[in-house]
């Protein structure tokens, strides 16, 4: 807590970088100093542009290597002042691969025999599936600061991506716990399919906005989990297998868009005059039943007077009336 960060990333094709005094200076695309962790107020925006590999445009891996060390301290694994007490390297993917959207004719009803038309499908869900690499320009990368003692077998396989270990199996006092790294959250929550690019031979350069911030531990599990847990569905319908609520895992996606192109105040009183609806429409479905109820109970009282026949000039509305109950609508 309160250790400031010199922080640099860079874009590649490949896991194995070299040195970092041969790599060159265009794919370095993030060299922030003194981040400081647990300070919340502490918020970092970067824009920039950069090449496209090769191997990226025909259909490779995309990988951002992080490097992060404390303030003043070395970042480069193999320079000979390198210390992993005090520095870290890690990678995290950069694109995905989605099943890609497919045209497939249809044919109209109300025309002639032989007109047809062409329209985009959303899903394709053939048998054999096709994946592409799809890129989405904007990123959150938080620190979690208030991370605390971690049980790494039981975790979260969605957190178990984003905790790094300390390299030399270092243990505490006791010997029973071993270290882990600060947390950073590559977080993709927020990205929509309808906004990512794919990735091919004609993308020549991509638009990368970072957020370097800093997150609760509380919200850092909650949008990693559940965002692992909608790509597995997505995944498992694209495959073709079965899927527990009968959808093809779009529907959170579909949410999200609602969430992320509605403006705050419009959403925020459609819910506040649909809690409202739903509280006056159960307080007159409440209001129906125990009028009913009393209208039953009197026809049941007005047939078995014991005084015998019931006299026809009198109505059941002005009978009602003379006790004081209103009828029902």
């Amino acid at each position: 807590m309160n250790s400031s960060l010199d922080i640099s990333i860079y874009v590649s094709s490949s896991l194995m970088m070299p040195s970092l005094s041969v790599v060159p200076p265009d794919t370095k695309v993030v060299d922030e100093k003194n981040f400081t962790i647990g300070n919340y107020k502490d918020t970092r925006e970067i824009a920039t542009t950069f090449d496209v590999p090769k191997d990226v445009q025909e259909n490779g891996t995309l990988w951002a290597h992080f490097y992060v060390a404390l303030a003043g301290h070395q970042l480069d694994p193999t320079a000979k002042d390198y210390n992993v007490a005090t520095a870290s390297h890690f990678f995290r993917p950069l694109n995905q691969y989605l099943p890609k959207k497919r045209l497939k004719k249809t044919k109209m009803l109300l025309g002639a025999s032989n007109e047809t038309a062409d329209r985009e499908a959303e899903e394709n869900h053939s048998k054999i599936p096709v994946f592409s690499s799809y890129y989405h320009p904007n990123f959150t990368i938080s620190v979690i600061p208030d991370s605390g003692i971690q049980n790494y077998p039981s975790l979260h396989p969605a957190l178990r991506k984003s905790l790094q270990l300390e390299t030399t199996g270092a243990r505490d006092p006791s010997g029973q716990h071993g270290w882990y790294y600060p947390i950073f959250f590559l977080n993709t929550f927020w990205q929509l399919r309808t906004h990512m690019t794919e990735l091919n031979s004609t993308v020549k350069t991509l638009p990368l906005h970072i957020t370097l911030n800093n997150m609760a531990n509380w919200k850092y599990s909650l949008y990693a989990s559940i965002d692992d847990g909608m790509k597995q569905n997505q995944r498992q319908a694209a495959l073709g297998g079965p899927m527990p609520s009968g959808g093809d895992g779009s529907e959170f996606e579909e949410f999200k868009r609602i969430l992320f192109d509605t403006n705050v105040y419009l959403l925020s009183t459609t819910f506040v005059v649909s809690i409202l609806h739903t509280i006056f429409e159960m307080l007159a479905f409440k209001n129906d039943i125990v009028c009913q109820s009393s209208y039953f109970l009197l026809r049941y009282l007005t047939w078995s007077s014991p005084i015998g026949e019931r006299r026809k000039t009198t109505s059941e509305p002005r009978f009602a009336q003379s006790l004081g109950m209103s009828s029902c609508s």
